[in-house]
């Protein structure tokens, strides 16, 4: 347990771990007594995320019966977007909260795996074909298409996410005045109750904010190097990728596969090895019969042709 809101010490421990991480500008490192910034908040988050098995202990940020001594009105199990969401709404509305997330962060997934470095890649796809068409004209150089590397892309977001979880952090605890856990899980006793590393916490309701999970098809060799879902291709992404198959429940007309499918085909046109396939569903009203809606959707026998396709196999 770490406890980052009223420390013995004044935050003295807690602030002699993060000095030893690494350098901060003068004014991200806090005054004697006072809480953490947001410089040496980004520090201790990046080294609890790139050493998990050293950093077990929660991050308490939990208020002292001396500072509030109410029951809490919700406890949201999950920090992400609607939990945090939801418990700064319920806190600027009067409420006591408390959240609780296994990251070390308030956020979630988007931040980290999700929303943001998809965006960024897509971004990065839109002036790479502005380069590519642009080169000679204007301020723009000859294109260079060695230059264009996913891997870069990928471990610049991952050097920078650090910051706006640490924003997360800092805003929720000293703006919002949130009561948080993170980097440990709760343990749901009944409907009232959690427990937290041997703690129990009670509140009128509880709120899950866990996310949705992605439902993978059970496609023989998915979870074999080098397939990827929007967590492992950034986290384990280790060459440059040139072959793309997408798979979606949706109609392919309009369907959110085609959108993706859009973004990729015109600016990647020039470095895949091989068009993109797309996996979706038979485009035809959702049959109330469990067997027919199972037909009309993907099967693992198009995906692994898709895949095979794409291959040249």
């Amino acid at each position: 347990m770490i406890d980052v809101r009223n420390p013995g010490d004044g935050f003295k421990a807690l602030r002699g771990r993060v000095s030893n991480l690494g350098r901060l500008a003068g004014q991200d490192r806090g005054a004697d007594g006072a809480p953490l910034t947001v410089g040496e908040w980004t520090l201790l988050i990046d080294d609890i995320v790139a050493h998990p098995q050293d950093n077990t202990g929660g991050l308490w940020n939990v208020a002292t019966p001396d500072e509030d001594s109410r029951e809490y009105d919700a406890i949201f199990v999950g920090g992400g977007a609607a939990g945090r969401f939801g418990s700064a709404f319920l806190r600027a509305r009067g409420g006591r909260q408390l959240t609780i997330d296994a990251w070390p962060f308030l956020g979630g997934s988007c931040p980290h795996q999700a929303c943001v470095p998809h965006h960024l890649f897509s971004e990065c796809a839109r002036e790479l074909d502005l380069a590519r068409h642009m080169q000679g004209s204007l301020w723009y150089p000859p294109f260079d298409d060695k230059r264009a590397s996913i891997q870069e892309i990928v471990e610049l977001f991952k050097a920078g996410r650090g910051g706006p979880h640490a924003i997360m952090n800092w805003q929720s605890k000293e703006q919002l005045d949130m009561e948080f856990i993170l980097n440990t899980p709760a343990t749901i006793i009944d409907e009232h109750t959690v427990e937290v590393e041997g703690q129990r916490f009670q509140a009128r309701n509880l709120v899950l904010c866990t996310g949705a999970r992605t439902a993978y098809p059970d496609v023989p060799g998915i979870g074999i190097k080098g397939v990827y879902d929007f967590a492992t291709l950034i986290e384990d992404l280790d060459y440059e990728p040139n072959r793309c198959v997408i798979i979606d429940e949706d109609w392919g007309y309009c369907g959110m596969g085609a959108g993706i499918l859009f973004k990729l085909q015109k600016p990647c046109f020039d470095y895949l090895d091989a068009p993109i396939e797309y996996v979706h569903s038979d485009e035809i009203p959702v049959p109330f019969n469990h067997y027919l809606e199972e037909a009309m959707m993907p099967s693992v026998d198009r995906v692994v042709s898709a895949v095979k396709e794409v291959c040249y196999r």
